[in-house]
């Protein structure tokens, strides 16, 4: 038991030295980033809240209209059911508005230093500051993300006393008074770990998910559920640069000259038969009315009346569709449809703190405004869920702001964690050096003994 310990110990000390740097600034860039939406929310809140007390709402479909400049309309409207915030207009990534509830206008953009200050943290708790595209930064970041992870497993058997007693279990439990040195940075090291043990390995086994595509397709294979080979997250399994990707953006394109070929051989084969139709039956129409000659030539040709175009339900009255299922929402996110989409996505959150657990997806037919099944909810195997879940978990935001908080504890005691271990393995090689001078010097107590004997 005592060579496993020893094991055990050394690749721990040996892996956090290691990785300190990079642990020390995912940690550090973590914590910074926990509160990133309702930092970005305040640094813009005297826009949003500049409405008109008792306002009567424009309609969505104007609101949208108005919002659409021609070449590019927003992507996605965010209504709130507290009517002094600002609706929330999204153009994909690159662009968020916010627009009056009450006359449709723009009144309003997320703080632009706000945003860029937390895509340069983005930008060093994924890659080290080298660049979001950087492989050597983007490498570097992700190896002490699966470090850390073997960091904390270790950790909880070597926090396990050799002696089940008391005064063991509480230095390692509890904040002790009076220590200094070694002494501390040993209590302070087991005490923060062990609390902040659960939280802390959910968002480093998250973000292990996240970075690894191999890590994904575990996921996918330990519940039994199928990797998707199509429509994944950028760099991950089935994404634009991820496994399977590539091939299939290949096969696409061989399929699609094929496809072509083929389809231009079809037209040719049928505008010549149309025309040797046509021929024949030139004779016996010259005579008809003018009236008569397009129908019968539309007949002839057996050629379909065009279908009557779809009547759509407005925008307005399909959000009401939609509140009337959960009239406790808080948001509600439209997918703002194409002009002959048939149906419209909703994601109704009904928390006050956002938490994405609360959300609900629902799909409405635009003719008939019933609802249908959402769209891959029936067929998301649980490896898809799981995977889904892995992004907000590993923030926070799966439970809204509580989970942030938590999150946010658990990382900062990860930037402690990598202060006191450094320390400690100073102090160590220290140690290691006066012996080495001097080997007549005396050990003294150990770190342990020292935490021990505290009152």
């Amino acid at each position: 038991m005592k060579a496993v310990r020893s094991v055990f110990f050394w690749l721990h000390l040996i892996a956090g030295c290691l990785a300190a740097v990079a642990i020390f600034i995912m940690s550090v860039t973590g914590v910074v980033l926990a509160y990133e939406n309702q930092i970005i929310d305040w640094a813009s809140r005297p826009a949003a809240e500049s409405q008109p007390a008792g306002a009567i709402p424009a309609s969505i479909e104007s609101i949208v209209a108005g919002l659409n400049n021609g070449t590019q309309g927003p992507s996605q409207l965010v209504l709130h059911s507290d009517p002094s915030d600002a609706y929330e207009a999204r153009y994909g990534r690159q662009r968020t508005v916010y627009v009056s509830p009450s006359s449709g206008d723009v009144i309003g953009q997320p703080s632009e230093g706000a945003r860029q200050f937390f895509a340069l943290m983005t930008q060093w708790h994924r890659s080290l500051g080298l660049g979001m595209q950087n492989a050597i930064g983007r490498g570097v970041a992700d190896a002490g993300n699966l470090i850390f992870l073997l960091l904390v497993c270790s950790g909880l058997y070597l926090w396990l006393p050799n002696i089940w007693k008391a005064k063991a279990v509480k230095a390692r439990a509890l904040f002790r008074g009076g220590l200094k040195g070694r002494a501390r940075e040993w209590n302070w090291h087991h005490v923060i770990g062990i609390w902040c043990l659960i939280p802390l390995f959910f968002v480093v086994l998250t973000g292990v998910v996240i970075s690894y595509p191999w890590a994904s397709n575990l996921l996918y294979t330990l519940t039994g559920s199928p990797v998707p080979v199509r429509g994944g997250p950028p760099g991950g399994p089935g994404g634009p640069g991820g496994p399977g990707g590539q091939q299939r953006e290949q096969g696409s394109a061989r399929g699609g000259e094929q496809r072509g070929g083929q389809a231009g051989q079809d037209r040719q084969q049928a505008s010549a038969q149309g025309e040797g139709q046509r021929g024949q039956r030139g004779g016996q129409s010259q005579g008809a009315p003018d009236g008569q000659r397009g129908p019968a030539r539309q007949q002839a040709q057996g050629e379909p009346a065009p279908p009557p175009a779809p009547t759509f339900k407005s925008l307005d009255e399909l959000v009401g569709v939609a509140k009337a299922q959960d009239p406790d929402w808080k948001t509600i996110s439209i997918d703002i449809p194409s002009a002959q989409q048939k149906t419209v996505s909703f994601t109704v959150n009904t928390s006050s703190s956002g938490g994405q657990v609360s959300n609900t997806q629902l799909v409405v037919n635009r003719e008939t405004g019933s609802l249908q099944p959402a769209r891959g909810n029936a067929n998301t195997s649980l490896g898809q869920k799981l995977r889904m879940w892995a992004r907000f978990l590993h923030t926070g935001e799966q439970f809204g702001w509580l989970g942030e908080t938590i999150a946010l504890l658990a990382t900062l005691g990860g930037v402690f964690l990598v202060w006191t271990g450094i320390s400690l393995a100073i102090w160590r090689a220290m140690a290691a050096w006066r012996r080495s001078i001097d080997p007549d010097v005396k050990s003294g107590p150990s770190v342990e003994e020292e935490a021990e004997s505290a009152s």
